[in-house]
């Protein structure tokens, strides 16, 4: 969503969380520093 130029607000509210989830989990990134949900949903099972 981020790559095809939507704002971080728009993404937000598409997916139902609040922003400040949005850019955690941006933050987080993967090794080459974009997104991986494969990534958020790992380290979610992981605790």
């Amino acid at each position: 969503m981020l790559l095809d130029g939507r704002d971080v607000k728009d993404i937000a509210k598409a997916t139902g969380v609040h922003i400040a989830t949005v850019y955690r989990e941006l933050k987080r990134g993967n090794e080459l520093g974009g997104y991986s949900a494969e990534k958020a949903q790992h380290e979610l099972k992981r605790g």
